[in-house]
This record gives structure tokens, C-alpha cells and sequence, in this order.
């Protein structure tokens, strides 16, 4: 060797990316409620994810956590987008609220609020907090098992951030929130299926949680305020009950005893006493 440059290690050359559309694939708009395309992900998550399969390439434990986790700010991007394209106490709240103009561009006026949300990390408890609480005007109760559920979410955004960002290996930072065990070795992110399952159930806990009690809050919503303004009719009652049905409600995993939209509103209208 002449060239002391050359001598750190062989370059294997130049790659161009040629065709950024090649990488993506275009599949219909979902008609699912959010919940129910986090349970299908779910689904394919666990179904894929075998013993055998971590097993052999136990180094994707850590990808397929990330994958949970990030179908979990998904359902907080659809949920949040889907009560803000209806909810009038929504819309008021996030009036003055700022937009980024390329998710505009690309989204359309077709799904503008889902552009709302996209320059925000839910990859944490706080981000998903405040944005509750300044978009939709619903701020979880430190008492409910959402904030629960938060806290262990948060212990799974801490291994992510290693995942993603150090190539599985647990940054310091994040070690010393986790309490991690502090030894002479640098810490992996690297887990058996047992573990992945755990991880799961804890993004699901979650995204049950919320799904549920702001459910609860919507359906109070056009129970009492909503009534209130003077354009409420019949015929819109019908339809905002509907839009929440769509929304929160799952086909993959209904609750024992299923109710029609005409017995739900039955059944809210005698608890409100209407």
C-alpha cells in the first residue's frame, strides 16, 4: 500500500437510490376504525414474529418492538385526526393550532386533519398528553389506566430511542431512566419472544385504554354540550352517533354483548336522562 488514505478500509463505491417510488408501496385508504388497524398490525406482528424466527435472528426483536411501537403513534394520529374532523368542541379548540404545509400538499383536503399530526413524535407519553388535551380538549386523568399504560409505553420509547438511533444499543440517557443495570459492558436491545409479547400487550393496554375512556368522552359530548348549539337536529344526532360508532368501535375485537347504533342511542339517551 502508497496511500496511507486508503488504509482504514475498502470502499465498496458509489450507490445511487434510483427510483425513491420503488421502495413504496400504495394500498387503499383503510375503512377500519383506528383501533382496528393497530389490532391488525398486532396480528401480523405476532403471527410473524415465532421462537424459531428470533431464534435465528434474535437481533429483530428490537426492529419488531419498533414496529409496535410506531403502530402505536399511528392509532394516536388517526384517532386524533378522525374526532377532529367531526368533533365541533375539537375544531374550536385546534382553530389557531399550527399546520405543516408539505403534509397539507401531499394529504389533500381530503384527510387534511391527519396532516395536523404528522410533525409530532408520539413515540412518548407527553407528546400524546398535551397533544389530548390542545386538540381534542380532553386531558387524561391521572387517575385513569391510560396514564398507567403511559408509563409503561414510555419504558418502551426508552429502548427505542437505542434501537433507532444507536443500532440497538442503549444509550446511556435512556439507561438511566430505565434503571437499567449498570455493568462494564454496553448494553443490547435484544429480547426473546416472550419479551416481544410483553411489549405488545403493553402498546395494546394503551391504545385500549385511551380508545375507551375517550369514547366515553365523545359520546358525553353529544350527549350533553353538542345539544346545545342551535343547528342540532334529528338528523344530525343520527349521524354524529354513527361518525362515533366508525370510529371508536372494533369489529376485530367487539366486546361480548354487541349493541345496534339504534340501542346505543337508546342506551345513552336514558343514561343521560334525554
Amino acid at each position: 500500500m502508497s496511500n496511507w488514505r486508503a488504509a482504514a478500509s475498502r470502499p465498496s463505491g458509489f450507490q445511487r437510490i434510483q427510483n425513491v417510488n420503488s421502495y413504496l408501496v400504495n394500498v387503499p385508504d383503510s375503512i377500519n376504525s383506528p383501533i382496528d388497524d393497530y389490532y391488525n398490525h398486532r396480528t401480523r406482528v405476532i403471527t410473524t414474529t415465532t421462537p424459531q424466527l428470533l431464534g435465528h435472528a434474535n437481533w429483530l426483536s428490537g426492529l419488531v418492538i419498533t414496529s409496535m411501537i410506531s403502530a402505536t403513534e399511528l392509532y394516536f394520529r388517526e384517532i386524533f385526526s378522525r374526532v377532529l374532523s367531526f368533533c365541533p368542541e375539537s375544531q374550536k379548540l385546534s382553530a389557531e393550532q399550527s399546520i405543516h404545509m408539505g403534509a397539507v400538499i401531499w394529504h389533500g383536503q381530503r384527510i387534511f386533519s391527519l396532516a395536523a399530526f404528522e410533525h409530532f413524535s408520539f413515540a412518548g407519553s407527553e407528546k400524546i398528553k398535551k397533544c389530548s388535551k390542545e386538540f381534542l380538549g380532553f386531558e387524561i386523568k391521572k387517575t385513569s389506566n391510560t396514564i398507567a399504560a403511559l408509563e409503561e409505553f414510555e419504558k418502551l420509547c426508552e429502548l427505542r430511542h437505542g434501537i433507532v438511533h444507536s443500532g440497538s444499543v442503549l444509550p446511556g440517557k435512556n439507561a438511566v431512566k430505565l434503571h437499567a443495570i449498570k455493568t462494564n459492558e454496553r448494553s443490547v436491545i435484544e429480547c426473546d419472544v416472550v419479551r416481544v409479547h410483553e411489549a405488545t400487550a403493553a402498546c395494546t393496554a394503551l391504545v385500549e385504554s385511551y380508545n375507551a375512556e375517550l369514547y366515553e368522552e365523545i359520546v358525553t359530548r353529544w350527549a350533553t354540550r353538542w345539544r346545545r348549539d342551535p343547528a342540532w337536529t334529528n338528523q344530525l344526532e343520527h349521524k354524529m352517533l354513527k361518525e362515533i360508532v366508525e370510529i371508536f368501535f372494533s369489529k376485530s375485537n367487539p366486546p361480548v354483548e354487541q349493541v345496534s347504533t339504534i340501542k346505543l342511542r337508546n342506551l345513552i339517551k336514558n343514561d343521560f336522562h334525554i
